[in-house]
């Protein structure tokens, strides 16, 4: 014949601690989900934008850019100089390696001239064409995943000291 369980209290104190850490996980388990829907579901982990502006005695330079980007999804940068006399040119200046680790390919309007330096993409508008300049292009699919930081800056057509400038940072999620 069988022993029961009754006969051996230890035994069912024991089942019933482990049922009692069981219980415990599963609720730890369903908290921690519970946390990452309710994120997804505010926008924690997709696209966010931010606007940064910075006035000087050249003008105002306004900047909205994505503040959390995700591997291989568009991306869209609009950079708005304001001088504060109406027709000057002027030199955009972004970081190099925020262009290439966040892959902008195309800048519209057409600047009049482009280069670069060791560590800035210079693109030059001899005419302050009247409008937001739009750098787009998609994130690679394999990117570095952090935070990617650049400044930004305008300088007068033809100087390359910026007159204005804005640090970004943008957050890469695999």
């Amino acid at each position: 014949m069988s022993e029961t369980l009754a006969r051996r209290p230890e035994e069912v104190d024991h089942l019933v601690r482990r049922a009692r850490r069981a219980r415990a996980w599963r609720r730890i388990g369903a908290s921690a989900l519970l946390l990452v829907v309710v994120g997804a579901v505010t926008g924690l982990y997709g696209p966010r934008t931010a606007q940064e502006r910075s006035a000087t005695s050249w003008g105002e330079l306004e900047v909205s850019h994505p503040r959390v980007v995700r591997a291989g999804t568009d991306l869209t940068v609009s950079v708005t100089p304001r001088p504060a006399r109406t027709g000057d040119g002027y030199t955009l200046l972004l970081g190099l390696g925020w262009v290439e680790e966040l892959g902008i390919e195309v800048v519209t309007p057409v600047p009049t001239s482009e280069s670069t330096t060791a560590d800035a993409w210079l693109l030059t508008f001899d005419e302050h064409p009247g409008k937001t300049v739009v750098l787009s292009g998609r994130v690679p699919t394999h990117p570095r995943v952090g935070p990617v930081d650049t400044p930004v800056g305008i300088a007068p057509a033809g100087e390359r000291s910026p007159a204005a400038e804005l640090d970004l940072t943008t957050w890469v999620l695999p």
